[in-house]
């Protein structure tokens, strides 16, 4: 797995990207199977799996800096 931390420096290609976006915050059951369909459809594609996800939260971008809190913190999304 690579891990690309700033997009505005992302210089690689990816084949048949298979790309799902997302806060991911606690990883549950539903992020779960996003997670396995992403890996499932790039493989039959032979192709890349990709999540995106955000930090930081982009309602702090947007609003206030404590409107969300989260349950997880980036490293343990990335785990």
């Amino acid at each position: 797995m690579k891990l690309i931390k700033n997009l505005k420096k992302l210089r690689a290609k990816f084949p048949r990207p298979v790309l799902t976006i997302g806060i991911f915050d606690g990883v549950h059951l539903g992020h779960q199977r996003i997670i396995r369909e992403v890996l499932r459809r790039a493989k039959i594609l032979n192709g890349t799996s990709i999540i995106l996800t955000f930090s930081p939260h982009p309602l702090k971008v947007i609003r206030h800096p404590q409107a969300t809190s989260l349950i997880t913190s980036l490293e343990h999304r990335i785990d």
